[in-house]
C-alpha cells in the first residue's frame, strides 16, 4: 500500500497500524518512495448549476410527472435527485414521472442536479396536487386480469359486475362482451 505523508510518498513493508511514515526508519515498516508532486489533478469542489424552469407536465389521482432544463457543470452532471414529502428518486434525465401517490393531495417536489464528484446544487422546488380519484374505488379494467363472479370495474365511467369468472383479454371490454359483465 502507498500513501502520501507531508508531501513524500511512502510505501508499507507489512502491516502497520498507527506508525508515522516519516520516522520510521530503515527497519520501520515504511519505506521511502519519493518526492510527492501533486500530480492526480484538481478535486472538484464546483456544484452544478441550479435546475431551471421546473414544471409540472402531468397529473393523475396517483401520480405527477414532472421536467426542466439541464443544469452545467465544469466537470459534468451525472444525475438528479428528486425528493418529495414520502421519497426520493434519482434520475439522469431531465423528465421523471413519480408514482405511488395518494389522490388530492400537495406535493412539494424539489430537483437537485449532481456531478461525478458528488457535488450537489441547490434545488428547486414546485407544488403539484394529484387529481381527484375514482369516488365508486372501484378499480378500472383491465386486460390481462382474472375475474371472479361479482367483480366490479369500471370502464368508460360506468361501473361493470362481472357475471362469468374469466381472465380479461384485449377486445372483452365490458360494453363488448356482454356475456362476461352487466352494467350495474
Amino acid at each position: 500500500m502507498r500513501v502520501t505523508y507531508n508531501g513524500k510518498v511512502y510505501e508499507s513493508k507489512w502491516w502497520t497500524a498507527g506508525e508515522f511514515p516519516d520516522q520510521s526508519g530503515e527497519w520501520g515498516v515504511w519505506k521511502y518512495i519519493s518526492t510527492c508532486d501533486g500530480g492526480g489533478g484538481e478535486i472538484d469542489h464546483e456544484a452544478p448549476s441550479i435546475p431551471s424552469n421546473l414544471q409540472v407536465t402531468g397529473k393523475s389521482s396517483n401520480s405527477v410527472s414532472l421536467a426542466w432544463d439541464a443544469s452545467t457543470d465544469n466537470v459534468g452532471v451525472t444525475g438528479y435527485m428528486i425528493t418529495y414529502d414520502i421519497g426520493s428518486v434519482e434520475v439522469t434525465n431531465t423528465t421523471t414521472t413519480i408514482n405511488g401517490l395518494s389522490a388530492e393531495t400537495t406535493y412539494t417536489f424539489t430537483v437537485t442536479a449532481k456531478d461525478a464528484a458528488g457535488n450537489e446544487s441547490d434545488g428547486v422546488s414546485i407544488q403539484a396536487t394529484t387529481d381527484e380519484g375514482d369516488p365508486s374505488g372501484v378499480e378500472p379494467w383491465e386486460a390481462g386480469v382474472s375475474y371472479s363472479i361479482n367483480d366490479e370495474v369500471t370502464y368508460n365511467g360506468s361501473i361493470y359486475y362481472c357475471i362469468q369468472a374469466h381472465t380479461s383479454q384485449i377486445g372483452w371490454e365490458p360494453p363488448n362482451v356482454p356475456a362476461l359483465w352487466g352494467l350495474k
